[in-house]
């Protein structure tokens, strides 16, 4: 007698699943980064990069990151709990095998992070929480320079070109959202107007910048 399978077990079966990939997208959240070894299409092999007390990966949790093309420069920023604790912007230059903080950058409550294509240009911004401004750096996060001219913000999001001069970040102030556009790698920015009341929380890029989906 062939088994029928019940549509109940079916639906218990779905949502064990479902509680699985939140769990573990979560643990990739909260814990660390995962990275592929070879490519993910042919017999893939995940490798966390979640380090030690020493290493700045190590956290209760990390914010946002960023790629370069090839992926092996690889930025993050940890998720500070309060204004009190330390919030490094950490960076990889061998694929997550190993992380330095970038000290330049300081302790701050860094938000949204976003890299060139070869990772050298990079993009963050302050304070998620509050108003806070977006700094750049050219030389892979040697240096840094606040770009004021964006103004100060609570902003939800950044992204980049791939030769890192065309950014475009979303925030909120008094006056409400704003979307703001830069050229020239953040060194002057111009207000952009969207029809309607939106709450962007993720901003990309075509590689040339010239395409933007908010």
């Amino acid at each position: 007698m062939k088994k029928i399978r019940s549509p109940l077990t079916a639906m218990k079966k779905n949502y064990v699943v479902r509680i699985l990939v939140t769990l573990l997208v979560i643990s990739i959240t909260y814990i660390g980064i995962v990275t592929f070894t070879n490519t993910p299409q042919v017999s893939p092999v995940w490798v966390w990069s979640v380090g030690n007390s020493q290493n700045p990966i190590y956290s209760s949790g990390l914010w946002s990151f960023a790629a370069s093309s090839d992926g092996k420069r690889l930025v993050a920023v940890r998720a500070a709990l309060d204004a009190s604790e330390a919030n490094f912007i950490s960076q990889s230059i061998n694929g997550g095998e190993t992380w330095e903080p970038l000290d330049n950058a300081g302790k701050r409550q860094w938000g949204y992070i976003t890299s060139s294509g070869d990772g050298m240009k990079l993009a963050v911004t302050e304070a998620p929480y509050v108003s806070g401004n977006i700094y750049t750096s050219s030389d892979g996060g040697t240096t840094w320079t606040k770009q004021a001219g964006a103004g100060e913000r609570v902003w939800t999001a950044i992204t980049s070109s791939n030769d890192g001069m065309k950014l475009v970040a979303a925030g909120g102030d008094i006056t409400g959202e704003r979307i703001v556009t830069s050229v020239d790698g953040g060194a002057t920015w111009v207000n952009r107007t969207v029809e309607g009341s939106h709450n962007v929380q993720q901003i990309a890029s075509s590689a040339d910048g010239m395409r933007i989906a908010i």
